[in-house]
Parts: structure tokens; C-alpha cells; sequence
């Protein structure tokens, strides 16, 4: 799997920023972003990794390296209005329901 820094410059270059730019929507100094990128720091603030993962549209598990899913089942149901997610536990529930599942 890759790592944070590899996943940042990746998702960094998929929005078409610069690592100044990159560093101003989150209050960092791009010189502190490619050390980052470059995987020469290590201790993010928990509040940045959640900044970048929004910002990035991922979620923090796969920017921190931990998983190669962007996007995980609980972070889109996360995304959708109470009566959806209802409606979606619902249909797992169904699902599971299913004699293979038993």
C-alpha cells in the first residue's frame, strides 16, 4: 500500500495544485507539504489528516496508507439523509436475511 505522503502528492496532482496551493487551503506552509509528500515528517495533527481526507473527498483511513479503498461503504452512508441510510440498512438487513447468510 502507499504511503500517506505518495497518497497526498497523488491526490494533490489529481486536483491540479501546487503544494503552495495545497498548503493554503489548510493553513501550511508548501515547503511543509512536500516534506509530507516525501514522507520526511510523519506526525500530523489528527485535525490535518481530517482536513486533507475532506478536502481530498477520501476518507482518513486512505490518506493515512491504512486502506486502498477512497471511498468506504460507512463514509458514503454517511453522506445520505436519515430515511436513505434507513432505507439502505434496510435493504442490508434483507440481504443478510438470505439463507447463504444464516
Amino acid at each position: 500500500m502507499a504511503t500517506m505522503g505518495e497518497r497526498i502528492r497523488e491526490l494533490r496532482k489529481e486536483k491540479g495544485w501546487t503544494l503552495e496551493e495545497l498548503g493554503a487551503k489548510i493553513n501550511m506552509k508548501g515547503t511543509n507539504i512536500s516534506k509530507y509528500e516525501r514522507d520526511e515528517l510523519s506526525n500530523m495533527k489528527r485535525s490535518t489528516i481530517e482536513q486533507l481526507a475532506n478536502l481530498f473527498d477520501v476518507s482518513p483511513i486512505y490518506l493515512m496508507g491504512y486502506s486502498d479503498e477512497r471511498y468506504p461503504l460507512e463514509t458514503l452512508i454517511s453522506k445520505l439523509d436519515k430515511d436513505d441510510r434507513k432505507l439502505v440498512l434496510g435493504m442490508v438487513e434483507m440481504l443478510l436475511s438470505k439463507e447463504k447468510y444464516v
